[in-house]
């Protein structure tokens, strides 16, 4: 494909998909993709830090609206998508059920900034053959899997089949937004919605690339940001084979003047992995009927960080049937009628962390919530948590959860904090802390403050109690070492 040389800026790093050779008309009703696709093209990596060549030009979207018809295929290294700005640019996806605007399966040190994706006026209702996913990015086993992504001049093959699996797709990292919007209306039909055959819209769905920043983002679909070790929607690629096994995630984190807004579903979903930092207002705005969870985590995740704000949905937090150890979850909630912040259900475990949610209006008596509860499940544990409570409450009902290690802090008097903490199930050293004293439940206390500072455990006996400031988490005396409250030497 001939590619004229007067698109590129003198340095050769910018190209305008408007520009001749390519010829995006960005009005709103002619298909660009093709256009689009001939500019990703020309601006493909030729070569490898430190050789010599192309290492990913940046393609330019002048203001307009550019409908697509098929996924954009940036599944490569170093694609770098740049608009005029979310309400100037304007990628709109006529991709159809499942499919995602910009595809960027198998890409890695790439960037998307200064753009809007969505499905069609917002004016009219959802037209037909609305995309249902906003961006796509994935680790792969396989490209090529149809030539329509390498050159827009060859016809399309028959897809390969998939090669086989590795143990562990290669992996990705550093796949990056910035000042980029996804609105996606509801895609839900009438059922419950599920992660397969009724899974609603998805503004970014992230499967196992790591070292990801979406820096002001503003996110609304049924489900906005989905974090995941495995294909938990069962999504696909034209473009390339996903794995089907568990790959490793970690370290993303949603910064700046970000939102979270759900149509239908969850805020965000979490399904395996480790290390999320969100800074992010967290709303529902669908029917109320369908609001569930602002972050539903229904795998195994290690260290999950929220600081902002949450409003509509009906619980802050839910674990479910998994594994969170390490949740710091810090912010302003609008309670509504029956909230709770925190829930566990199923075999669920929340260990370590701390839960200082404030209501965000004081006065209003529809904040006498309830900051965690548990609801039924053989296999649930509480412990090693440092819970504040503002107008809210504790309530553990289920008989087989175990409540264990955990600092509570209250203004109110410590007569009032009882009253407000209820734990049916094992109940074992927990700290309560009211206004006028502390209260522990069969231990002495042996003080608090860091770990440096704690007297030798067989000076204060069996029993007692030290509260660490530098792990932020009691500890245990068993006469002679400290211990964690799980029984881990300290």
């Amino acid at each position: 494909m001939a590619v004229h040389a007067d698109v590129f800026d003198e340095g050769g790093a910018v190209i305008n998909v408007k520009a001749e050779g390519f010829g995006a008309r960005g009005n709103g009703v002619d298909d660009d993709w093709e256009p689009i696709q001939r500019a990703l093209l020309a601006a493909r990596k030729a070569s490898d830090y430190p050789r010599e060549g192309t290492q990913g030009a940046i393609v330019f979207f002048p203001p307009g609206i550019y409908l697509v018809s098929r996924p954009i295929n940036c599944t490569v290294r170093q694609s770098n998508l740049v608009g005029s700005g979310p309400y100037q640019t304007v990628i709109r996806g006529r991709t159809g059920a499942g499919r995602a605007v910009i595809d960027m399966s198998g890409a890695s040190y790439s960037t998307v900034r200064d753009l809007m994706i969505d499905d069609g006026d917002p004016a009219a209702p959802r037209p037909a053959g609305a995309s249902e996913v906003g961006i796509l990015c994935s680790r792969v086993i396989g490209l090529e899997r149809s030539r329509e992504m390498a050159d827009a001049d060859e016809p399309a093959e028959a897809a390969a089949a998939p090669p086989a699996e590795p143990a562990h797709a290669p992996s990705l990292a550093q796949v990056n937004l910035h000042n980029v919007n996804v609105r996606l209306r509801s895609s839900l039909g009438g059922a419950r919605p599920d992660d397969r055959t009724n899974r609603g819209s998805v503004g970014v769905y992230n499967f196992g690339v790591e070292e990801v920043n979406y820096h002001n983002v503003h996110l609304r679909a049924d489900t906005p940001l989905v974090i995941c070790a495995t294909n938990v929607f069962g999504l696909d690629s034209p473009y390339a084979f996903l794995p089907q096994r568990q790959q490793s995630m970690s370290v993303v984190n949603v910064t700046g003047q970000s939102s979270l807004v759900s149509q239908g579903r969850n805020a965000l979903r979490l399904h395996g992995g480790a290390h999320a930092n969100v800074d992010a207002f967290l709303a529902f705005e669908g029917p109320p009927a369908r609001a569930q969870h602002a972050i539903l985590c229904t795998a195994s995740w290690r260290d999950l960080r929220w600081n902002g704000s949450m409003e509509g949905f009906p619980t802050l937090l839910r674990v479910e049937n998994a594994y969170l150890v390490g949740a710091d979850l810090q912010g302003y909630a609008l309670y509504t009628s029956g909230t709770e912040m925190v829930s566990l259900a199923g075999n669920a475990h929340l260990m370590g962390g701390t839960l200082r949610i404030t209501p965000a209006e004081a006065t209003d008596p529809r904040t006498d919530g309830v900051l965690l509860r548990t609801h039924g499940g053989a296999d649930q544990y509480v412990q090693n948590l440092l819970l504040y409570l503002y107008e809210n409450r504790i309530d553990s009902p289920n008989p087989q959860a175990r409540f264990r290690g955990n600092v509570v802090m209250s203004l109110r008097s410590l007569a009032e904090l009882r009253a407000r903490v209820r734990v049916v199930g094992e109940n074992a050293g927990n700290l309560l802390m009211g206004h006028d004293m502390a209260s522990a439940y069969g231990v002495a206390l042996a003080g608090a403050g860091p770990d440096a500072g704690r007297p030798p455990a067989a000076s204060v006996g069996a029993g007692a109690m030290y509260y660490s400031t530098s792990r932020r988490m009691p500890l245990w005396s068993d006469g002679s070492a400290w211990r964690t409250a799980s029984g881990e030497s300290a």
